[in-house]
């Protein structure tokens, strides 16, 4: 790490201290590579406790601080505009999906800071986190229930953010990973690792991880990587070679196609009929199929006749299960 000023050096600090609970001076001292010496950032940091800055501490064994920033606000440094708010309220409605769990638990944290952030003014706006529920919502039906995971998601996401090295157990098998990202998909949560004995990136739901172990080994994230460019040959989460994909969809249920993404690579077509055609360069799967079928007789396949075939023998077993 470069030589840093005195400012520089604050503020690494401070960012350690906002994201981290427990930190000790040796702690810091290591973050700065040694650089500042204990008895210089033990001066820094009461430099930060007088500058009205919440820094709290507690002696452990051996006379060891334990630093902390006090998590509720002592001071209002900024009032939130109208804008800020709306954005907050619609992103909070996602607690529901985490309710429960510790996460759940921040959210709600969270939105307590922000009500102390809402212009003295402001009535109208306030009103609206006393009352949310009613304005707005997130729904989706069959969503997963996060709560028995939630120690799993918590330790996944920590991994995730320090670039820590994990051991899962995942139905049944046990292998090493390096978390990537966390995907939501059709109310369910994914974390996408790579695999360093297959050298490959795969999905894991979250709901079959039955441990994750991190470890003290850092992983160096490979930079070529994009979460985009992984995810765009896919409809959904599930993979196979892309191909040109054309549905019509009936006049009846067009309002519901029109307006939407349902993939980056889309086109519309309108017929002289009124129904339309989706155009999408995606892999086939059966996710893709499930997708179609939901229309029913409104969606039709055009092509490929690979898809076609595939939907007609998915028909035709599905009514033999009805005999």
């Amino acid at each position: 790490m470069p030589d840093l000023n005195h400012l520089q050096r604050a503020l690494r600090i401070l960012q350690r201290l906002m994201t981290h609970d427990r930190v000790t001076v040796a702690e810091l001292h290591e973050l700065l590579d040694k650089q500042v010496d204990k008895r210089s950032i033990q001066r820094m940091l009461n430099s930060i406790e007088g500058a009205n800055i919440p820094l709290r501490f507690e002696t452990g064994a051996h006379g060891v601080r334990y630093y902390r920033l006090q998590r509720e606000f002592d001071f209002v440094p900024m009032m939130l505009e109208p804008d800020d708010l709306l954005a907050g309220i619609l992103l909070g409605q996602f607690k529901e999906l985490f309710q429960g769990t510790k996460i759940g638990d921040n959210i709600k944290r969270v939105f307590e800071r922000m009500e102390q952030l809402v212009p003295p003014d402001g009535v109208e706006i306030a009103s609206a986190f006393w009352d949310v529920n009613d304005a707005f919502s997130y729904h989706e039906a069959g969503r997963v229930d996060i709560k028995p995971f939630s120690h799993v998601l918590m330790d996944l996401f920590k991994a995730l953010l320090a670039r820590k090295v994990c051991w899962v157990k995942y139905k049944g098998k046990s292998y090493q990973i390096h978390p990537y990202s966390l995907i939501l998909h059709t109310g369910s949560l994914y974390a996408v690792v790579f695999q360093p004995y297959h050298k490959s990136y795969i999905y894991l739901s979250l709901p079959r991880i039955e441990e994750i172990t991190p470890t003290d080994e850092i992983f160096e994230r490979d930079p070529k990587f994009s979460l985009r460019e992984f995810m765009k040959d896919k409809f959904g989460i599930w993979s196979d070679k892309p191909a040109t994909v054309k549905i019509k969809f009936a006049k009846l249920v067009r309002p519901s196609i029109e307006g939407r993404v349902w993939h980056h690579s889309q086109s519309i077509r309108e017929l002289k009929s009124g129904d339309i055609v989706l155009t999408m360069k995606v892999g086939i799967t059966e996710e893709l199929i499930a997708w179609i079928l939901r229309w029913g007789k409104y969606g039709i396949v055009q092509s490929p006749k690979k898809l076609q075939d595939r939907i007609k023998r998915t028909l035709r077993e599905t009514l033999k299960s009805y005999r």
